[in-house]
């Protein structure tokens, strides 16, 4: 899909930061949103695959898979990448199709986890098993993805960790005359102590635990201020659910921001307390932001955050624990400060664009010499 998630983030990197004279890149997918705008701005060519909808839909997928084939036959390409479940699957479908292209894909989660009713969870499992043996070269992006896949028996070729990149030479990091212009757009005072999410209003984000800690927090922490940056179709649920806890003046729903940086910059704390993320891009982003972070101890999470070290892990669905830790970090300036600190070396280490990009350019040499 064109829009700037995780993977399409991941794919514009790669495809951005590549060696130009080894590789040309081009992107396909449903065709309008602002990844398509920076794809074309780039000079990369872009292909419209007008039929690839989120939503699952036999006649829109059928037709979107020979959408794909008649591309990879008609431009002959020498590689397929894909990203997530249903592209995933599609994709690697339409490669083995056309022939002559090697296919890599990139696993950023599963599409059968826990909060899928089981007919669908199960659905989702067959057929991410049959597109298994249809790839040359899996990438995941977390150590947990990895045990996932081995468990469920979905690794049929060889296969990589590679942990989602920062751009971190172009990341801006705002100045304080743009934190205090989002803090008055927001109705923030420098002197609130604000924690936030960013994250689309979907179940299985951890929306409602953050919720029932402002609640145990409110007369903890009279300077509270609660941030959640992000669209979806829980809003209403989680509105109602604020005015139910009496934290209405306590709980702040942005809708969607193109910028998170600036909204993350003026958080105290940054969370993600999801039920399952395949590795959690808002934790890096916050810790490029100098904002120290919770996170659930769940899903590539855990590769990100070292517990005492340069954030917090908490049980998902905890709202008891999590409050806990909250307030640890609003009494202790200086282990914000520590955590600060740590992130950002842990970001240069492991986490940058270039390190991303660096490993699966040696995939691609790898895989189209043989």
């Amino acid at each position: 899909l064109p829009v700037v998630s995780g993977s399409g983030i991941n794919t514009f990197l790669t495809m951005k930061l590549s060696d130009g004279k080894k590789f040309k890149s081009s992107l396909a997918c449903l065709p309008g949103g602002k990844l398509e705008d920076e794809v074309k701005k780039s000079g990369f060519d872009f292909y419209n695959i007008n039929h690839f909808r989120a939503p699952i839909s036999l006649y829109h997928d059928i037709i979107a898979l020979i959408e794909i084939v008649k591309l990879l036959k008609n431009k002959k390409f020498d590689i397929i990448h894909t990203h997530n479940s249903k592209a995933g699957f599609i994709g690697r479908l339409a490669g083995k199709i056309a022939g002559n292209v090697k296919i890599i894909h990139t696993v950023h989660g599963f599409a059968f986890h826990p909060s899928e009713n089981f007919i669908r969870r199960n659905i989702f499992l067959a057929l991410e098993k049959i597109a298994a043996g249809w790839a040359d070269y899996l990438i995941f992006i977390s150590g947990p993805l990895i045990e996932w896949a081995e468990k469920e028996k979905l690794v049929k070729c060889r296969f990589e960790k590679i942990y989602s990149g920062i751009d971190v030479q172009s990341f801006k990091l705002p100045d304080e005359n743009t934190k205090d212009r989002i803090r008055k757009k927001y109705g923030l005072l420098r002197e609130n102590f604000i924690i936030g999410e960013v994250a689309k209003l979907w179940s299985g984000k951890g929306h409602k635990t953050i919720i029932e800690a402002a609640k145990i927090l409110k007369n903890k922490i009279p300077e509270l201020k609660v941030v959640f940056a992000g669209e979806g179709y829980l809003y209403d649920e989680l509105n109602e659910l604020v005015k139910e806890y009496e934290l209405s003046d306590t709980v702040i729903f942005t809708g969607f921001i193109e910028e998170v940086n600036e909204i993350t910059s003026v958080m105290d704390v940054a969370m993600l307390i999801s039920d399952f993320e395949g590795m959690g891009r808002v934790i890096l982003e916050a810790m490029i932001c100098k904002t120290p972070v919770i996170g659930a101890a769940v899903g590539g999470i855990v590769d990100l955050i070292s517990d005492g070290e340069n954030g917090l892990l908490v049980e998902p669905a905890n709202p008891e624990m999590l409050a806990e830790k909250i307030l640890y970090l609003y009494n202790n300036p200086d282990l914000r400060s520590k955590f600060i600190h740590n992130a950002s070396k842990k970001i240069d280490s492991e986490f940058t664009a270039e390190t991303m990009v660096r490993k699966i350019n040696k995939i691609y040499e790898e895989i189209t010499r043989k």
